[in-house]
């Protein structure tokens, strides 16, 4: 027993790290370095934009003449930056607002201006203002369906470029200065358009894609209405994007980087997955369960990536915890630990990053008169997890890198 408690509590800390390594506001402070003298206006938008913008208030000093913002929690002051709370993962009012905000700051730029934009994922919803004439209950149902229904990230993101006010090249549009955007990547091929829907990006869907994902999913008619309804976004090719330069500065490749590192400082065999996982939860729980046949004593097989879930229960849990104790069904009894976790803090609508499981989970489980199989039924993986001491909390991290998952054998 005593293997498997310290080999879960070394995968936690070698999660912890590798998320730390790849902080954002450490990252646009080394970006920013060195950065000629003149004045800027910084704007921040995502689950790291408190993060980035305090990198960049950091590097900047007197030259940031003003910010904005606009984040899924609160967090501590900035001098000369507005700091705004927006609705994550489904867009609210205080969403709408944000996303008008950052559109009337964008509007008021003169073509002398510099405008500093810190993106991340999440910015999508966040900045969840539809436009104009479009009801917020469109945009959010929109969203809720899509998520729900397991739907790529890359449809979802397609239906709300074309919804929003700022969103798939919108914010470009509306400025009429120079953006410098700095983005943190969530997404597999690190596709601009699709990090934070690619609101200073020029959007390479149309309309007719928007609509084909819609009927694909179902989505109610007065979604199809409003999609009929709007105007084409911004596309590749428009002037427009001269005004904009983007540039990376992570993505999931660097979390896996990151954590190979810490696996080898903990003295343990680093097994990455190159490739980045992007199918389905069932297929990764099939995938991560041959290679728990296949690892050597000491070995941890890393994987990042967004596997899609399609949720059909109204339980409290999310894709990480979810696939946590699905797999904890297969670690049964044996020495393997894994562990499961969002890069951002959070995992769904919960207050659980993740979870770390392993071969005791189910009886413990069991032992407490919890129904681990009926759990999983419902989504309801987060109270069960909760209950065994399995949930991962890190609160907000300052990145968002997609999830890491790391499934290790007892040295």
């Amino acid at each position: 027993m005593a293997h498997r408690v310290r080999l879960t509590a070394v995968l936690e800390q070698v999660a912890r790290e590798s998320i730390a390594a790849v902080e954002g506001g450490r990252l646009v402070r080394a970006a920013l370095a060195g950065r000629a003298a003149g004045q800027q206006v910084v704007w921040a938008a995502g689950k790291a934009a408190a993060a980035m913008a305090r990198g960049a208030a950091c590097a900047l000093g007197d030259d940031l003449t003003a910010g904005l913002v606009i984040d899924k929690a609160p967090h501590e002051p900035i001098a000369r930056v507005r700091m705004r709370v927006a609705a994550h993962p489904l867009p609210d009012a205080s969403s709408v607002a944000a996303g008008r905000a950052l559109y009337a700051e964008a509007s008021r730029l003169d073509p002398q201006d510099r405008a500093l934009l810190l993106l991340s994922g999440g910015a999508s919803s966040l900045l969840g203002a539809p436009l104009d004439g479009v009801p917020l209950a469109v945009l959010s149902d929109a969203t809720r369906l899509l998520q729900r229904g397991g739907a790529t990230i890359q449809e979802i993101n397609i239906v709300r470029r074309h919804l929003g006010l700022v969103l798939g090249g919108r914010l470009a549009a509306a400025a009429r200065g120079r953006i410098e955007v700095l983005a943190l990547s969530d997404v597999v091929g690190d596709d601009p358009a699709a990090i934070g829907s690619g609101p200073a990006s020029p959007d390479p869907s149309s309309l007719a894609d928007a609509l084909a994902a819609a009927r694909r999913f179902a989505l109610p008619e007065t979604v199809l209405a409003a999609l009929g309804s709007a105007a084409e976004t911004p596309k590749p090719g428009d002037p427009l994007f001269a005004r904009v330069t983007y540039r990376i500065l992570a993505n999931p490749h660097s979390l896996l980087a990151a954590a190979e590192a810490a696996v080898a400082r903990a003295g343990l065999i680093a097994n990455a997955r190159t490739e980045l996982v992007h199918g389905t939860l069932d297929a990764l729980v099939e995938e991560l369960a041959d290679a728990a046949r296949a690892l050597a004593p000491g070995e941890v097989r890393i994987a990042v990536g967004e596997p899609t879930l399609e949720v059909r229960g109204d339980g409290l849990g999310g894709r990480a915890q979810h696939l946590a104790l699905r797999l904890a069904e297969r670690l049964a009894g044996g020495d393997l630990a894994f562990v499961a976790c969002g890069s951002d803090g959070s995992d769904g609508p919960t207050p659980a990053a993740g979870a770390a499981v392993d071969g005791e989970t189910i009886a413990a489980a069991r032992a407490r008169g919890l129904d681990p199989a009926g759990a999983l039924a419902r989504y309801d993986a987060h109270p069960l997890l909760t209950a065994v001491g399995a949930t991962l909390v890190t609160g907000p991290t300052g990145t968002n890198l997609t999830d890491l998952f790391l499934l290790g054998r007892a040295a």
